[in-house]
């Protein structure tokens, strides 16, 4: 789909994870505002994308080619067009990229999906709500393919 073209918007020292964090969370801050998919993309050579979309995904594998794998990313998730948690899509590209870590977030929640399968939520106890249904169906999907995955809640958002 015809999207506008991915901004380079600086560079960071990809081997500090704190930096990398803190990066992440400020895109994560503003994000969830967006009136489309955004995604921010730390390649393994620290070089930092912001990639833009549609309503309903974004493209960073497409606009940034093999500098997107290894990457770090986060993406966000419209308001009327999320699941509280990574869509199988996202955890296909999450798996295809051997992406270092990949985050989304929405008005409600942030997750995470890491190559280390320790780093996993506990399943809900009650399953009842389209949130808990569509994250507990995330840890069994994690838990069956061997990555991580956690979500917690969104307690950064600003008022508007």
């Amino acid at each position: 789909p015809e999207h506008d073209s991915p901004i380079f918007m600086g560079k960071i020292d990809y081997n500090n994870k704190d930096e990398v964090m803190k990066v992440l969370q400020n895109f994560e801050e503003y994000a969830i505002y967006e009136s489309i998919e955004t995604a921010l993309v730390i390649t393994r050579e620290g070089d930092i994308y912001k990639c833009f979309g549609t309503r309903t995904q974004v493209f960073p594998n497409i606009d940034l080619g093999d500098k997107f794998i290894g990457a770090t990313v986060s993406h966000n998730h419209l308001p009327d067009e999320t699941e509280y948690t990574f869509s199988r899509e996202d955890l296909n590209t999450f798996r295809r990229y051997k992406l270092d870590i990949m985050h989304g977030c929405d008005m409600k929640y942030k997750y995470e999906l890491t190559n280390n399968a320790k780093e996993i939520d506990e399943a809900p106890e009650v399953w009842q709500t389209e949130e808990n249904f569509q994250h507990g169906n995330m840890i069994e999907t994690a838990k069956n393919v061997g990555v991580g995955y956690r979500r917690w809640k969104n307690d950064k958002r600003r008022s508007l």
